[in-house]
């Protein structure tokens, strides 16, 4: 039994730091550059906020702005990449001061079904025990540029622990930055070719790359894309938290697709905000409508797999990796 979590930039912002796009375009809007193309950037920014909800999305459309040149482009990607990391390193050097108790943090990795309403908790569990075997394997892709999850890992000791759950016996494998770090490598851009609106750029192959992430990771040579490939390959169920679920990281839900397609088993972890618990209804609505478009996003040109609804389970509002800032 093999669990793997992807986490997401709402897993940092769970824990305080304020890494949303807007909070880090209010920190950019008030920095000093005198360029024109960042003033034309900013002022497209504080235009049009909602389209720039998502950077990466914002920025292939920006590709097809009026007079722009790939020149121009590269200099505008290049400072908000910069100020980005920037910007994130300051978050995280507050976060590295904090104290959290972490107590429940290996259960919660071990154990994520504690989290589900029962029907779908006995779902799993009964899951779980099909699979026949005693020991298993914790695994943790972040697509975040921040250490935070790493801290954790360290301070728990987690690569020495093994957890015994459902008389399971779990160890933890070492956590996997896909997208980079603030200082290494960092994978900002597009799902495909597709994404960037400029006709003239995408007929550049070698301009486009760099921009596209499955392309970028292999042009960095460092084969993480590989092992998160390789992990993804073989768990059974998959933990999405904090994770927008969105177009630009499509190649990663294709993945899992494929492995829903051969009976893994997903949860995905979503804030309850907007969800009227009163209402079953409502709650229901909802949970179809997160799981129909992910299952879209996780089907492929080669394996559909929009059928397998009974095997993506959603939880609304739960505490895991909720934790309380210690004294």
């Amino acid at each position: 039994m093999n669990i793997l979590h992807i986490l997401g930039n709402g897993f940092d912002i769970n824990l305080g730091l304020r890494t949303s796009y807007s909070n880090f375009y209010e920190w950019y809007s008030k920095l000093d550059n005198k360029d024109p193309r960042i003033i034309e950037l900013k002022k497209n920014i504080a235009d049009n906020s909602y389209n720039w909800s998502d950077l990466e999305i914002a920025l292939g459309k920006y590709t097809a702005t009026k007079n722009l040149s790939k020149d121009d482009f590269n200099f505008i990607y290049d400072n908000l990449l910069e100020e980005l990391c920037d910007y994130l390193e300051q978050e995280f050097e507050i976060f590295k001061n904090t104290y959290y108790d972490l107590e429940n943090f290996h259960l919660d990795l071990a154990s994520p079904e504690r989290f589900l309403e029962t029907r779908d908790r006995n779902t799993l569990l009964e899951f779980k025990n099909k699979l026949n075997t005693m020991k298993g394997e914790v695994s943790t892709i972040t697509l975040n540029y921040t250490r935070t999850i790493d801290v954790f890992y360290e301070k728990q000791n987690l690569f020495e622990l093994k957890t015994t759950t459902n008389q399971l016996n779990f160890n933890y494998k070492k956590v996997l930055h896909l997208h980079g770090y603030t200082d290494l490598n960092v994978i900002l851009g597009v799902n495909d070719i597709s994404q960037i609106e400029n006709i003239e750029f995408r007929k550049d192959l070698s301009f486009c790359k760099p921009y596209i992430k499955s392309e970028s990771n292999s042009l960095a040579r460092h084969n993480i894309d590989l092992d998160c490939y390789n992990i993804i390959q073989k768990s059974n169920l998959f933990c999405l938290f904090g994770c927008s679920l969105g177009l630009t990281d499509k190649y990663i839900w294709e993945k899992i697709g494929n492995r829903i397609s051969e009976g893994a088993k997903v949860i995905i972890f979503k804030t309850s905000r907007g969800i009227k618990k009163r209402n079953i209804r409502i709650q229901n609505d909802i949970r179809d409508s997160i799981v129909s478009n992910f299952l879209k996003l996780a089907s492929s040109k080669d394996n559909n797999v929009e059928e397998f609804t009974d095997n993506v389970f959603v939880s609304f509002g739960a505490n895991i990796f909720n934790y309380k800032k210690a004294d």
